[in-house]
């Protein structure tokens, strides 16, 4: 067992926190930061493409989130369905995405079908 009591952790984390933040300011800290370094203008590496990036990714994340946490309350309340069908619905979604993993590692390992892959997973068959 560790020694660390919990003021000294959360102490810790604190200044680690204080820390990274210095760092991603380029090294600045509170003590040294003056009036004319504080600035409205962006970080060097918050680019257009990071930015980009960090906005499709909290879309992509948006539109998983919020229909997965809904879709049990629309099954049970609206629709009127049992909590047997709630689980038979939620156990079918649990197999078939572990048989998606299971499938596309294999793919994935292979570095001659990887590219094939990732743009397939894309792309819409018609």
């Amino acid at each position: 067992m560790s020694d660390l009591r919990p003021a000294s952790f959360f102490t810790y984390t604190y200044s680690y926190i204080e820390y990274s933040k210095s760092r991603i300011r380029g090294g600045m800290t509170q003590e040294n930061s003056t009036s004319e370094s504080t600035s409205d203008e962006a970080p060097k590496w918050l680019t257009p493409g990071v930015q980009g990036i960090g906005v499709a990714s909290f879309l992509s994340d948006l539109g998983h989130e919020v229909p997965t946490s809904l879709f049990p309350s629309l099954l049970i309340n609206m629709l009127g369905a049992s909590a047997a069908a709630l689980g038979l619905v939620e156990g079918l979604a649990d197999g078939l995405a572990g048989l998606a993993r299971l499938l596309g590692g294999s793919l994935a390992d292979d570095p001659d079908r990887r590219r094939r892959t990732a743009i397939g997973g894309y792309t819409e068959l018609r």
